[in-house]
């Protein structure tokens, strides 16, 4: 069964706006919505506002004028209003004042009438010729995309690899891990893409909007090998400073 990759949030049972504060220093806040439709509607826009100058100041960006963020929370409610009537959770995107790239949300509505609203993290596939390099790049100085589509959505946890993951291969110089994949979940907005309407865009995301890694080891290597490899990488990051960064390691042996 697939888990929403913020189930590990404790939600509390009061509604209305709540947040999930990270214990790493630079980190927005995560805001999330649990209550009825009408709860929703009756939102205040300056508790959104409120929100999203937290959000702002922590990812270093002009806070959205007032008028956006009523603009915002109409959108919301009309998403929200349309999945109701569907009757089941799903992801949509909207546009995140201020600079209008897309946030990505998942909506899910319960018997009880109560609608819970998280932003839903997207995943992007490390590749070029040296995936672990450009890994450690990538946390050490934030995430630079080039040619779009370069994510999809992160609806699995610790397991999930994107379609772009390519597999290490022997560096010189290097006693890194062959065959292993390397993949980044990041809590951030898109930009769209009309030729790919399940892949999108990043084109940056500093380090603290990247929430961890998910390392797919090599199918063919042995289970006492793949423990190994969890120690290596426990060291590699450690070494150069990645302690931070929550990692998962899955090993899905090949059968013979």
């Amino acid at each position: 069964m697939r888990r929403n990759l913020t189930e590990h949030c404790s939600l509390p049972r009061k509604t209305g706006l709540h947040s999930f504060k990270s214990r790493r220093p630079g980190c927005a806040p995560l805001f999330y919505f649990k209550g009825t439709m009408q709860q929703l509607i009756e939102l205040p826009v300056q508790e959104l506002q409120k929100a999203m100058e937290e959000i702002a100041k922590a990812n270093k960006e002009s806070e959205p004028q007032t008028e956006k963020i009523a603009q915002f929370k109409q959108e919301l409610v009309e998403l929200a209003t349309a999945a109701q009537r569907q009757k089941k959770h799903s992801i949509v995107g909207i546009s995140m004042p201020p600079r209008g790239n897309t946030l990505h949300v998942r909506i899910e509505h319960f018997p009880n009438g109560q609608l819970r609203i998280i932003p839903q993290p997207v995943i992007h596939g490390v590749g070029r010729e040296n995936p672990l390099e450009n890994l450690f790049g990538i946390l050490a100085k934030g995430f630079n995309g080039s040619t779009p589509p370069n994510v999809e959505h992160a609806t699995e946890r610790k397991t999930q690899s994107s379609i772009w993951a390519e597999k290490s291969t022997r560096v010189k110089g290097s006693d890194y891990p062959i065959g292993d994949k390397y993949n980044v979940i990041m809590l951030t907005t898109t930009i769209p893409n009309q030729f790919h309407p399940t892949s999108y865009f990043v084109k940056n995301a500093p380090p603290q909007q990247i929430l961890r890694v998910n390392i797919n080891l090599n199918p063919k290597i042995a289970k006492e090998e793949a423990l190994e490899r969890k120690e290596i990488y426990k060291r590699l990051f450690a070494d150069r400073g990645l302690s931070w960064v929550p990692v998962s390691c899955r090993h899905k042996e090949k059968p013979v």
